[in-house]
């Protein structure tokens, strides 16, 4: 019994992620506030989730304020541009939406437009993720992200399945405003990490790795 009340023990282990992960769900909350800065936010919540929780390495708040302000300017762009696509979409599926119900026949075109609509979801997906996570230029990360988004299309549309989901329980359950991100974030980065890692060069895999062996 002893043992399991050790700090390296499992119990204590575990109730130390959870405590990270809802420090962690607090900061992106609060940094998210001012709207505009949402998109850095996420992007160091990307960051923290996959050098803290996903290795061991660092801290929740070091983490975090680094992936932050080492991507603000950028992310802020990619969140502008997000919104504005984001909010095409949603009125397009809407409009599609409409005209299906009243039985028109430009209904069928606006099915065919939601589908695109889904692609360009899941290209947006990539965006903050892909950013947090190499050093790139916002045209390279724009044109990475729609090939490697049309490239693994089915595992795309999951990470868009995954985020809908989360985004609805967040806004219908108080307390996982605080745990979903955090949560979405890691199950999302289990599929983007090995995404990545297929598109990266060896060098790159081989400094990651070591990396990782060293910390």
């Amino acid at each position: 019994m002893r043992g399991i009340f050790n700090y390296d023990g499992w119990l204590m282990q575990g109730l130390s992620k959870i405590a990270d992960a809802i420090a962690l769900g607090v900061l992106w909350v609060v940094f998210s506030l001012p709207i505009i800065t949402m998109g850095a936010s996420t992007t160091a919540l990307y960051y923290t989730v996959h050098k803290v929780f996903r290795k061991n390495n660092g801290t929740v708040w070091a983490s975090f304020w680094h992936g932050f302000k080492s991507n603000f300017k950028q992310a802020t762009v990619l969140f502008v541009i997000i919104a504005i696509v984001g909010t095409l979409v949603f009125f397009s599926l809407y409009y599609g939406y409409s005209m299906y119900l009243a039985g028109a026949i430009a209904g069928l075109f606006m099915i065919l437009l939601g589908l695109f609509d889904v692609v360009v979801l899941s290209w947006m997906s990539y965006l903050l993720p892909y950013a947090s996570r190499f050093n790139a230029s916002t045209k390279e990360i724009l044109k990475n992200s729609g090939a490697i988004a049309f490239m693994n299309l089915g595992k795309s549309i999951l990470l868009v399945a995954i985020l809908l989901i989360s985004g609805f329980l967040a806004l219908n359950i108080p307390i996982m405003l605080v745990l979903m991100p955090v949560m979405s974030t890691w199950v999302t980065s289990c599929i983007l990490e090995k995404i990545f890692r297929k598109y990266m060069t060896s060098e790159a895999l081989a400094a990651e790795d070591a990396n990782e062996e060293t910390t």
